[in-house]
């Protein structure tokens, strides 16, 4: 007989890239929190010190749109600061402030202007969703067979 939890759950995820060190970011004055949350992999202090950890994972530049190295930086902490609006520690009123600081960041770091601009203008249209903290993704669980003691 196997010793071992009957079941596992899982959500199925979509990541392209992996951080191999710490990074940092201080985040605009708007996002400063009143506490400090923390993940396994990413933490914001009250000072507003966004930490992605070793580890943290990232899908680079979502739609329709090629990852560059003028966009990693910005799609990191974008999905990292995504991740908090729908954990709900952080309010999705600083989406847009999200946006801004992804196109800052992506700007910075030699993106084409016209490219920042647009990513801006297709996150104010779609972005609300992918920020949502009712948005989850399912849950599955396996196995189903009829052996197992669910």
């Amino acid at each position: 007989m196997i010793i071992a939890t009957p079941y596992i759950q899982y959500s199925k995820v979509t990541y392209k890239y992996k951080l191999e060190a710490d990074f940092f970011v201080y985040l605009p004055t708007s996002f400063l929190p009143l506490t400090e949350h923390k993940t396994d992999y990413l933490t914001l202090s009250g000072d507003g010190k966004l930490i992605l950890h070793k580890g943290y994972c990232s899908d680079g530049a979502s739609g329709p749109t090629i990852d560059t190295p003028s966009s990693m930086r910005g799609a990191f902490v974008h999905d990292a600061l995504y991740q908090l609006f729908r954990m709900g520690l952080i309010s999705t009123d600083h989406r847009l402030d999200a946006d801004q600081l992804l196109y800052d960041l992506t700007y910075e770091d030699g993106m084409y202007g016209w490219r920042c601009k647009l990513w801006r203008r297709e996150l104010g249209k779609f972005g609300a969703v992918n920020a949502d903290p009712n948005k989850k993704n399912p849950v599955y669980i396996a196995p189903k067979s009829k052996r197992s003691k669910l």
